[in-house]
């Protein structure tokens, strides 16, 4: 992880990337969006650790409450992966989602395909993977480390991170397909019984269940007799995919809060610049790589540029 100073008090060294914007934009965009980024992932967390308490209750539950416990920590973590993918796709496209257009492109938007090189670009640009180019030289010298060999430490550390991005992506997205149907019937109060289908060569049927529950699906939701029937059951197969989604999101969601925050200890530091009031302290933005573990080098490096200032572009 790796800390930059991003603002200063004095206009010689102001970052170049928000020089351009002028008090009125501060005000009623950036710092808007900026505190919804906070709000929301500080909400993420705490629904986070509501979903790791529903794990711990359903993993104790017993029949007939545990299918239904667990139900309830699938509808959470469901929604949690919603929320991550959305963001990734609000911080990579820029869109506004002050407005009901932006909002409606990012409910068409945030589940669409990729290619592999868009895929490669696209967690770089989210996790502002790009600044790292912009690190000043001198604190690879500073700590006796060659500039080019810091460099590449870092590059390769990126490729890495980039990797673990998508791999996990794919994971959460396999996650939100599977389990659309159920955590949508319980997320919004639809009907969800304990039942679960059977059929035969001769006939199709339910059974009363305690360990399963049906979702009633029709052509369209709310219209018409049903067509579809899914069930739910909680077992291993299930468990897991909640475990590997959580460990997931514990890594992803606090790392998003920092950057969030960051964003808007900046944007409210240089508003009061702008408006003539210096603030006492220099905000810093939190940069995350997912590249654990890391090589006693790469410790090194990481550790010369935490607080390592960065060379605007030219």
């Amino acid at each position: 992880m790796m800390t930059s100073e991003r603002f200063s008090s004095s206009q010689e060294t102001m970052s170049t990337p928000i020089e351009p914007y002028t008090a009125e934009q501060i005000r009623f965009d950036v710092l808007p969006r900026s505190l919804h980024g906070r709000s929301l992932t500080r909400r993420m967390r705490f629904r986070l650790a509501h979903a790791h308490r529903q794990q711990e209750e359903a993993l104790i539950a017993t029949v007939p409450d545990r299918v239904h416990a667990w139900a309830a920590v699938i509808a959470t973590t469901w929604t949690l992966i919603e929320n991550t993918l959305k963001l990734y796709e609000t911080i990579v496209s820029h869109i506004d989602t002050k407005t009901e257009e932006g909002r409606i492109s990012l409910q068409t938007r945030f589940m669409r395909e990729r290619d592999p090189d868009e895929e490669v670009t696209f967690h770089a640009r989210a996790w502002l993977f790009q600044v790292f180019d912009h690190v000043d030289g001198q604190a690879f010298t500073d700590a006796g480390i060659e500039v080019e060999e810091g460099r590449e430490h870092l590059r390769h550390m990126i490729e890495r991170s980039v990797a673990y991005l998508r791999q996990s992506e794919t994971t959460l997205r396999s996650f939100y397909r599977r389990y659309r149907v159920i955590a949508n019937a319980w997320k919004h109060g639809r009907a969800l019984f304990s039942f679960a289908p059977y059929e035969t060569k001769s006939q199709f049927g339910v059974n009363a269940s305690d360990t399963a529950i049906t979702a009633l699906l029709a052509k369209k939701p709310g219209r018409g007799w049903p067509t579809r029937l899914v069930t739910f059951v909680a077992d291993e197969e299930a468990l897991n995919d909640v475990d590997t989604a959580l460990s997931l999101l514990d890594v992803q969601i606090p790392r998003f809060e920092l950057l969030m925050g960051g964003f808007a200890a900046s944007a409210i530091a240089y508003l009061d610049y702008l408006e003539g009031h210096p603030p006492p302290f220099k905000p810093k933005l939190e940069f995350s790589l997912f590249a654990d573990p890391y090589s006693p080098r790469e410790a090194e490096v990481l550790a010369a540029i935490r607080d390592a200032p960065l060379r605007p572009p030219p």
